[in-house]
């Protein structure tokens, strides 16, 4: 397990990269970014995954292209979680 930590960066890193080699800074629109890079590999897979039934796809490529949405996904949805943790708590401090 150890060996694979060098091998990928982390998904925070790996989503950070994605935002910026897109042209956009993870500050600034950073998010959209990061969204649109969700929803394109989702829609890869949902196609390689059509093209495999179809026999015209390997099965590692639409294996893998499964996974990076499904991590994209599970990313977005912890920083959908953060963002809602960070709003309570801003709501609930103190005036």
């Amino acid at each position: 397990m150890g060996g694979a930590q060098g091998v990928m960066p982390s998904l925070p890193e790996a989503a950070i990269q994605t935002a910026q080699s897109d042209g956009k800074s993870v500050s600034a629109g950073g998010f959209e970014a990061v969204l649109e890079r969700a929803d394109n590999l989702l829609k890869a897979a949902d196609k390689l995954s059509a093209e495999y039934a179809a026999g015209r796809a390997d099965l590692t490529q639409a294996a893998v292209t499964a996974e990076r949405a499904d991590i994209s996904l599970g990313f977005l949805m912890a920083l959908r979680r953060q963002a809602v943790q960070a709003y309570q708590q801003i709501m609930n401090m103190p005036i």
